[in-house]
């Protein structure tokens, strides 16, 4: 008990004002890059930063991993038990969900996780270095792809230090996005189905009781 008391004093400890952070000689702060008139910045260390920013990129970089963020996740779980608790199970439907997260964790990454990797790890003069807002942020993540159209956000230098497979990757970055966005939209209209069609298929039962 007093070990989670001495972790929970260091994390509800209040973090540093946003001036205070940049003057702190444990934090190596450098320019990143700049986008539609505003510069970005990062810790110099990846892995010397902040606890709350670096839990969250801990966080973030887990979904870019699996290639499916929590929603996705949460999604994939209720069309699982939803066809399992149906009248009449489909292992078929099962399957296929099932090779659809295989396949998904093979494919190349999702440019909505490695947007929201890159958010946590580059911040302007208007945050606070040592936390993370999720809302501002979410608009930061729309200013970016409002700045680099087609996925050119994708060819700058710091984004290919973050993520090195796009220096590897052969396809254009626009293709790359585009087909991203097909099979995602593909997997969730997979998932919907699966849950809308078991609870069909227990209305129909009911319907016959």
């Amino acid at each position: 008990m007093k070990y989670l008391q001495r972790i929970w004093s260091i994390f509800r400890h209040k973090p540093k004002a946003a001036s205070d952070i940049w003057k702190d000689s444990r934090f190596v702060i450098n320019y990143a890059f700049t986008a539609d008139g505003t510069d970005y910045y990062c810790f110099d260390d990846m892995v010397n930063k902040p606890y709350e920013r670096a839990l969250t990129a801990i966080d973030f970089y887990s979904e870019l991993q699996m290639n499916c963020d929590h929603d996705y996740l949460v999604l994939h779980v209720k069309a699982i038990r939803e066809v399992l608790n149906s009248a009449k199970i489909n292992i078929f439907e099962i399957n296929k969900i099932n090779e659809q997260m295989a396949e998904r964790i093979a494919m190349i990454r999702s440019p909505e996780l490695i947007y929201k990797l890159a958010s946590v790890v580059y911040f302007d003069k208007k945050e606070n270095p040592t936390a993370y807002d999720f809302k501002y942020n979410q608009e930061k993540i729309k200013r970016w792809k409002e700045a680099f159209p087609s996925g050119s956000f994708f060819s700058q230098e710091p984004i290919k230090v973050l993520v090195p497979f796009l220096v590897d990757s052969e396809q254009n970055l626009e293709t790359y996005q585009s087909l991203w966005e097909k099979v995602h939209q593909y997997h969730l209209d997979v998932l919907s189905s699966a849950l809308s069609g078991s609870s069909s298929s227990k209305e129909k039962n009911k319907a016959v009781k």
